[in-house]
């Protein structure tokens, strides 16, 4: 069994009630660090793989060089900036049962995390928009969505990350500790610190204008992209009452139109995102609502956390570019194998 003691000397008392428990009897067994570790470790080898694939073949393939593939390229560096920054600090302080990196490279750590976090939601909006564009308006697509105006759109979406990832650093906004938060399983993995700073940090009070920035943004973004969806659908419909009104032509669904299938790759990674966010998030709600905590629920935790920092990075890859067949002929290409000739969409 693995211990995980706080920072409290060995002759401190331990006074349990309702909104806290006494820390160093912490028991996790060695099979559930195992297993956390060796998932941490395949999926960066899995974000690593397959973000730098991704990375290298648009840079590489002339025929990716337009707005849909270099926002691609755009979150594939955010989930590879994310990966290699928090997760071998992760799972370091799994294997070394302590957090050793010092404060200032956690703070730099939640930094990055929330500010990669806001660079995939800024960039699935763009995108979404952009592929709504292209479905609405598909002849002036081309000399309105241009490289040029994307390079621009992707600075000021990581000038905007980074200036609201610095907001975590207010001490007016966000508490000077990072202790027991969303960012633990980052700086802190089952590492936790007093008695006192527990039940502080679980306790029913809140920094209202940091949580608002939280919640709100990613809540904005989501529907923004919710709205773009809901103009798709329109053109969807309109696509497939046309199509089963010609004479002589079997029906189709709306899932079969070129407007859904055009979009419906980007539908998937949203999804992915906003459940994986959503069970973080609501499971960090419980804790701080929670009456009486419990090692149980403080795992919970911690494994949305995991999966939330993971599945996505190593999952946007995979679905938004090697299920695009204009994206695959390019992989192909890339590795010297044989490639089918593949309509490009705009």
């Amino acid at each position: 069994m693995a211990t995980f003691n706080s920072s409290m000397n060995d002759t401190d008392d331990f006074l349990t009630d309702n909104t806290s428990y006494p820390v160093k009897d912490i028991l996790v067994p060695d099979w559930v660090v195992g297993l956390t570790v060796t998932w941490l470790i395949l999926s960066l080898l899995a974000i690593v793989v397959g973000n730098v694939i991704v990375i290298c073949v648009i840079i590489r393939e002339n025929s990716l060089h337009k707005p849909r593939y270099w926002f691609n390229f755009n979150l594939a560096v955010a989930d590879l900036l994310q990966g290699i920054v928090t997760i071998p600090t992760a799972v370091g302080s799994l294997v070394n049962e302590q957090y050793n990196s010092g404060e200032g490279w956690c703070r730099f750590q939640y930094t990055v995390l929330f500010m990669c976090f806001q660079a995939t939601l800024f960039t699935l909006v763009d995108m979404g928009l952009e592929r709504t564009h292209a479905i609405i308006r598909p002849l002036q697509h081309n000399s309105v969505a241009t490289n040029a105006k994307t390079v621009v759109a992707i600075i000021i979406i990581w000038v905007m990350s980074f200036a609201i990832a610095m907001t975590a650093h207010i001490p007016a906004l966000y508490p000077g500790e990072l202790n027991i938060d969303q960012s633990t399983i980052v700086c802190f993995i089952r590492e936790f610190v007093s008695d006192e700073d527990l039940s502080e940090a679980f306790g029913l009070h809140s920094k209202l204008p940091m949580q608002l920035l939280r919640l709100g943004l990613p809540a904005l973004c989501v529907l923004i992209i919710l709205i773009s969806y809901c103009i798709v659908f329109w053109e969807a419909r309109k696509q497939q009452i046309h199509i089963n009104n010609i004479p002589h032509h079997r029906s189709i669904s709306i899932f079969k139109t070129n407007a859904f299938k055009t979009i419906s790759l980007h539908m998937i990674v949203v999804t992915i995102i906003v459940v994986a966010w959503v069970a973080q998030f609501m499971s960090g709600v419980r804790l701080k609502v929670q009456e009486a905590l419990t090692v149980g629920s403080v795992v919970t935790h911690e494994t949305f956390i995991v999966l939330f920092l993971t599945v996505p990075s190593f999952s946007n890859p995979l679905v938004y570019n090697f299920r695009s067949e204009e994206f695959h002929k390019a992989f192909r290409k890339f590795f010297g194998l044989s490639v089918h000739q593949v309509a490009p969409l705009p």
